[in-house]
Formats: structure tokens, sequence, C-alpha cells
């Protein structure tokens, strides 16, 4: 979590390529982590190609040594406290 914590700080922006060759350029924005889990860290990532400029708001809860990865679309936001409440706590069953 600490690297991708400083990731999401120190990657404003990257490029990615296709196995076809395509290239895509992204945007890093950081949003404020959800209050879940044992750790959480959240964050914009936008295709700077797409038409209107939208991007997917991705958040991350650590349970243990278990990442839950949430990706929502639309407006920036992080998921639910309550969702990643109830998966940390399914999570947490599994591990004991």
């Amino acid at each position: 979590m600490q690297e991708l914590k400083a990731a999401r700080t120190d990657c404003t922006k990257f490029t990615a390529t296709s196995k076809r060759g395509w290239v895509f350029r992204f945007a890093v924005e950081p949003l404020p982590p959800v209050s879940a889990g044992d750790d959480s860290v959240a964050y914009i990532l936008t295709n700077t190609q797409a038409p209107g400029g939208k991007g997917n708001s991705i958040t991350v809860v650590r349970t243990g040594g278990t990442l839950a990865s949430y990706l929502l679309t639309g407006r920036p936001r992080t998921v639910s406290v309550s969702v990643a409440d109830k998966q940390h706590e399914i999570l947490q069953r599994a591990s004991e």
C-alpha cells in the first residue's frame, strides 16, 4: 500500500501501449481515502484522449494481506464506506 500511495502522489501521468501498438495516455489525480479496512488509497484515472475526458475512480482497500479494488465510473468519488466495510468483514471471516 505504501508503494501505491507513493505512486498516486508522485505519478500524475503515464503512457501505456497495447499489444496491438495503440498508445494511451492517462492522468492520475488523488482522491481522499475511505475509512474502511486496515488501509486504503483512492485516485482518479483518466484516459486523456477519451472524448469528454471521463475517468474512472479507483479505490483500493487492504484487509490483512488482501487488497480489494473498486472501480467506479461517472463522477469522481470513492467507494461507499458501507460497501467497503462489508467486503472487509467478509475477507476477515475468510482468513480465520
